[in-house]
C-alpha cells in the first residue's frame, strides 16, 4: 500500500516526517504504531476518507482480508487471531462505529413525502 492510499492517514514522527499508518506484510501489522492494522489511527483515516460510503469502506477491506489471507495462510493461526479474528480485524469493527452522513443538497425527501 502506498502512503496515497486509503488507510494511510499518518501523523509527524521524530523528525516532522509524516508517518503514514499502513501496513506491513506478510503479518499485516502498522508500519508506524506496531499494531494489528487497520490500527485506531489508520480506522479513524479510512472512515474520513469513506465517509457516506461505507459500502466502498468495506468492499476496499474485504480486498485487503483477501490479501492479508493470502499472507497469513503460511502463518501460525494462533498469532493471527484464527479466522473470526482477522476478519474482525478487517471489517468487524466497521459497523460499530456510527454511520457518516453526506451532506444533502437542497430539500430532503421527506419534507416532500409530507407535502411541505
Amino acid at each position: 500500500m502506498k502512503a496515497d492510499e486509503p488507510g494511510s492517514g499518518g501523523n509527524a514522527g521524530e523528525n516532522g516526517d509524516r508517518v503514514e499508518h499502513v501496513p506491513s506484510r506478510p503479518r499485516w501489522h502498522c508500519r508506524a504504531c506496531g499494531h494489528a492494522w487497520p490500527c485506531i489511527p489508520a480506522r479513524d483515516s479510512l472512515l474520513v476518507e469513506y465517509a457516506g460510503s461505507r459500502v466502498a469502506l468495506s468492499l476496499y477491506l474485504s480486498a485487503c482480508l483477501h490479501d492479508a489471507i493470502d499472507d497469513l495462510r503460511d502463518l501460525d493461526a494462533r498469532s493471527t487471531g484464527g479466522c473470526g479474528g482477522v476478519f474482525d480485524r478487517f471489517l468487524g469493527w466497521t459497523h460499530r462505529y456510527p454511520a457518516l452522513q453526506r451532506p444533502t443538497i437542497g430539500p430532503s425527501s421527506r419534507s416532500e413525502e409530507a407535502g411541505t
